[in-house]
């Protein structure tokens, strides 16, 4: 009886991992080969060859699969971006939203007909609603609203209170939302109209822009709902001020305008395939120099653009670009750069395993390092922080991560004697503790410590980070201090 070496894999790599056929093969020869060492002749045997072959191929996923993201990880040691394989299909992903009140990524199912959320700290998958009669056309949603958009209904569940009710609309698209408003597109009338929405009231009002014909999605935010339109022969920027319920017209000499966004009391858009800007004090509109570009985001200062096969990151200063080479060592072909409220910048991948890499260009990294007589370790603190602005009221929100590796610099053979090792440290807001059994089949060099919290009290450049390392009958404290950069 042959073993199925295949269906073993499948058992053995969990749901979220996505193997390239080049990896499944190494695996799959290096487990038949090693497996050849310890069969024998009698048919008897085989239930166990199949526990062996069940062993066998774990540890060579473990090493083969585990050791490249660690490569991978060292390599990138010094730059800002997450690297994340998600267990959907490139149409899924390529509409994929950023949620930092969860640090997890928000998109549609294959069906359109759920939303889902996976978390990129946990790398488990959530359904957020239950599975809609007719497809979702459109999402979007903030920390305390989800909102989504069939052909006929808008649907708003309170995420804190997971209550949801529906709006009678003829959903056309452009769904916004800032704060507890949301904005769209609707023929529920005669003619398209943007409307919005308060949340909280279910109060739904026209907005007073007269549409001739729309080609860029609208912007909204709590001052503020934008959009562009044409005007006989040019097309113009609207802005409706939510508060004084005025709207402001300013004439842009393009014959299309596209891709709005707002950044900086200033509207950005592609005019006749130009990047500019509209001061919105002065209504002054200027040209950015740019590379050839197809696709922009904007958060703040920075700006992210698609430039042939890949996505460069920029700061913006007085209308000129400085490059941060954030991607330039992703061989990958990059696209749709997208920020999310809070300034985490949001790659495509189209490679083998359809990547998502995100950044947060508020992200704070600092190193720790240090040793003892037997151990050395390093630790990596990763924090963020937004302020909201324009809300009319204190709108904060953190995120941080920590990775701990302790490395034994002496024999494995006298550290797996040892029997046990622990593992402890304490920095604000908490820590982490590794507690392991020990033997000669049980051993490594390393120990990693990892952890990641949304909303607690973060390190703020600690002057030392004491490391308690327990084995046998010893112990010693490694004492991390701050790595000059």
């Amino acid at each position: 009886m042959k073993t199925e070496w295949k269906s073993i894999l499948d058992q053995i790599v969990p749901k979220h991992v996505t193997l390239s056929k080049e990896k499944q093969q190494t695996i799959l020869e290096q487990a038949e080969a090693r497996l050849e060492q310890k069969k024998k002749p009698k048919r008897k045997w085989q239930p166990v060859l199949v526990g062996v072959a069940l062993a066998v191929i774990g540890c060579l996923f473990a090493v083969i699969f585990l050791n490249e993201q660690v490569i991978r990880q060292e390599k990138n040691a010094d730059v800002m971006y997450e690297k994340a394989i998600l267990p959907y299909e490139y149409p899924n992903l390529i509409d994929a939203q950023y949620d930092y009140s969860t640090h997890s990524l928000i998109t549609l199912s294959s069906n359109r007909k759920k939303v889902l959320k996976y978390d990129l700290n946990m790398h488990f998958e959530e359904d957020l609603i239950k599975s809609t009669a007719v497809p979702i056309q459109d999402i979007t949603f903030n920390e305390q609203w989800l909102v989504y958009a069939t052909v006929s209904s808008i649907y708003v569940q309170n995420r804190n209170s997971n209550e949801t009710y529906k709006l009678n609309q003829q959903f056309v698209g452009d769904l916004q939302i800032s704060s507890n408003r949301i904005s769209f597109l609707d023929a529920s009338s005669d003619k398209v109209n943007f409307r919005m929405v308060n949340l909280d009231t279910k109060q739904i009002t026209k907005i007073p822009i007269k549409l001739e014909s729309s080609n860029s999605h609208s912007v909204l935010n709590d001052q503020y709902f934008i959009t562009a339109n044409k005007i006989k022969d040019h097309q113009a920027i609207y802005i409706y001020d939510i508060g004084n319920q005025e709207v402001k017209v300013f004439n842009v000499e393009a014959d299309l305008v596209q891709r709005l966004s707002y950044a900086n009391d200033s509207v950005f858009f592609i005019g006749d395939d130009v990047l500019q800007q509209m001061n919105l004090s002065t209504g002054k509109i200027s040209p950015i120099q740019t590379n050839d570009f197809s696709d922009f985001g904007i958060y703040q200062n920075h700006i992210a653009l698609t430039e042939g096969d890949t996505v460069k990151l920029y700061t913006l200063a007085d209308s000129s670009l400085t490059d941060t080479h954030a991607f330039d060592n992703i061989p990958d072909r990059l696209v749709v750069p997208r920020f999310s409220p809070e300034g985490v910048l949001v790659v495509n991948a189209e490679d083998e395993d359809h990547s998502i890499y995100t950044l947060d260009v508020n992200a704070n990294k600092i190193h720790y390092v240090g040793e003892s007589k037997n151990w050395k370790a390093t630790f990596e603190y990763t924090s963020s922080e937004h302020w909201g602005e324009g809300t009319g009221k204190i709108d904060y929100k953190n995120n941080d991560k920590s990775k701990l590796t302790v490395h034994y610099k002496g024999d494995l053979k006298e550290l797996a004697l040892s029997k046990k090792i622990h593992i402890s440290y304490a920095v604000a807001g908490g820590g982490s503790s590794l507690n392991q059994e020990l033997n000669e089949s049980i051993v490594q060099r390393e120990y990693t410590l990892t952890s990641a919290s949304i909303g607690g009290l973060l390190i703020r450049e600690e002057k030392v980070i004491p490391v308690t390392v327990k084995w046998g009958n010893q112990k010693e404290i490694i004492e991390l201090k701050l790595k000059q950069k």
